[in-house]
Order: C-alpha cells, then structure tokens, then sequence
C-alpha cells in the first residue's frame, strides 16, 4: 500500500496534479482487488522545502500533530473516509507554511487510543506530548512517552516525526481545499466547510450561490480557502476542477 501511493504521489506531483488524488486513485484501484470489508485508513503528504510548505491529505485517517507556527486544529467536516471502501475519496487537502522551527508529527491512531488511568490519550493529550519533545527530539521519544505515561497500549503504535530546516521562515498561513459536486452541493457540504473555517456568514452565503451554478452542469469544482491565522482573515473562491479531474462511476 505505501509503495503504490508514493509511486501516485510521485507520479501526480510531477505533473502538477493535488497530492489528495493518489489517494483516489489507489482506492479504486484496491476496491477491484480486496474483499468487501477489506479497507486502510492512509494519510500522504509532501514537504516543498524550497517553498516552505507541506501539503497532506487524510483517508479515514487522522491529520497530523502540528507545532510551531503551523499549529492549527484540523478541519474534520467533510474528510474523506478510508482506502477501499468503493467511496470516492481524496477530496481534501490542507496546505501549510512550514518553515523555521514548525514541526509535524504523523501517527496511527493507537497513539491516541492508549489509555491513561482508564481514559484515551486522545488527541488533545498527544498534542501535549508532542509540544512537549525537545528540539532534536525522535519519533521513538515520542513513542516512549506514551506508553511510560499510558503503561498500557493494545493498538498499532508508529509515528513519523518531521521538522522543516529551511531558512523560510514560519508564517501562520494554511489553505484548506475540498472538492464536490451537485450531489454535495444538496448536502450543504460548501456552507458546512466553510463554516468550519470559520468563515464570515456573507462569504459562505456567496459561495453557496456559486457553488449551486458552477455544480448545475455536473462537473466537480474546488472549493478554496485560505487562513491567516495571524490576522484572522478568511479569504475563499470556487474554481472549476482541472478536466483530469473528472472521476470516473464508483465501482459497485
């Protein structure tokens, strides 16, 4: 599994394309292959050292710990559920400036799911282990803290711990993008995104209305909305996805 989306990531990288489409792309292609029931929760990212900025995107699983001026809570309305369930997937994608001193920590949820005195770690206990790891500090650090302070974990543990060492320096800026169709424009899902990112009520009630016009005809569109976490401002704008990006009937 992780050599056939890195082989997708490298490939759609290359050609310009959203890292969140390998993820499509392998779904489909496993949901021929596996037997029903069979599924992987995936997460993929990529670190542009030369631009600063690192780009993932989640398949049923959880977005990445972030710390420094990357932090942010991550937006979990309309993720994009797991690998090989025969759901389209790989609808969304959150861009980050990583610069000087931001770091990033990917893990599998048994970190989360250790217990504590009976209790999950969670997500808000994890985020405090991490802010916690010193400057040079290992994934295994990470891995250590855990279960010394959980002594009990049942689940898979693994974590990838990343820090950016480019001379970029660290920005509060972050791009969250989801792309839909007519049918999530009926589900509300542009003014439920929006408002997850906390985007003014005029903005969302605008984009709704393009959102239902840019969709009539049954193409896909991109939904993109860029914060500034140090101003607080919200800007958004819909645009056509790239004809590539037209997907093909889910297989049944």
């Amino acid at each position: 599994m992780r050599h056939k989306l890195r082989t997708l990531i490298e490939e759609g990288y290359e050609q310009g394309r959203d890292v969140r489409r390998a993820l499509d792309k392998a779904s489909r292609a496993l949901s021929k292959q596996w037997d029903e029931g069979d599924f992987v929760t995936a997460v993929v990212a990529i670190h542009d050292a030369e631009a600063g900025t690192l780009t993932y995107a989640c398949a049923g699983h959880p977005a990445p710990v972030l710390a420094g001026a990357a932090a942010h809570d991550p937006v979990s309305v309309c993720s994009s559920p797991a690998l090989g369930w025969g759901l389209p997937t790989g609808r969304r994608q959150t861009t980050v400036s990583f610069g000087a001193g931001d770091m990033a920590c990917f893990f599998t949820d048994g970190l989360t799911e250790a217990r504590v005195d009976g209790v999950l770690l969670d997500r808000e206990g994890l985020e405090r282990l991490v802010a916690g790891l010193s400057e040079n500090a290992s994934a295994k650090a990470l891995l250590d803290a855990v279960i010394d302070l959980a002594h009990e974990a049942d689940d898979d543990l693994a974590a990838l711990v990343m820090r950016s060492e480019t001379d970029v320096p660290a920005r509060r800026l972050r791009i969250e993008e989801l792309e839909f169709d007519a049918r999530d424009v009926r589900r509300r899902a542009p003014e439920r995104f929006l408002a997850a990112c906390d985007a003014p009520a005029e903005l969302i009630e605008r984009l709704a209305a393009s959102a239902r016009s840019l969709t009539a005809g049954g193409a896909p569109v991109i939904l993109r909305v860029e914060l500034d976490g140090e101003t607080g401002a919200v800007e958004a704008a819909i645009e056509r996805a790239p004809a590539a990006a037209t997907r093909e009937p889910v297989p049944a």
